[in-house]
């Protein structure tokens, strides 16, 4: 499940591999990188949003409200509970967003 910050930082490994940016200045990539992870949380935070129902909506409304949505092991559950094939989900659209960042650097 992608929602760790070492695996943001993977997928964004990777946009930088497929992108043909490898070698870029330090300060650069630094800068990439930060604007990278922000897409890719909201990013996430979208995919979430649009799989759950109005239940499951009102329940992250509340995860997120108590600081509880960046702890993996609630976080976990409440997916596994309310988005059953959110992996799948997550590499559909992260997958789309690679593409997108891709040809928009090529």
């Amino acid at each position: 499940m992608i929602n760790s910050n070492e695996q943001i930082q993977e997928v964004i490994t990777q946009i930088i591999k497929q992108s043909n940016m490898e070698g870029m200045p330090e300060p650069a990539e630094k800068k990439f990188r930060e604007e990278m992870e922000l897409q890719i949380t909201r990013r996430l935070g979208i995919i979430v949003m649009q799989n759950l129902n109005e239940e499951g909506l009102a329940e992250y409304e509340k995860m997120i409200e108590k600081g509880e949505a960046g702890d993996q092991e609630k976080f976990s559950v409440f997916i596994a509970k309310y988005i059953p094939n959110y992996e799948e989900k997550v590499k559909e659209g992260l997958g789309l967003f690679i593409k997108e960042v891709i040809a928009a650097t090529a």
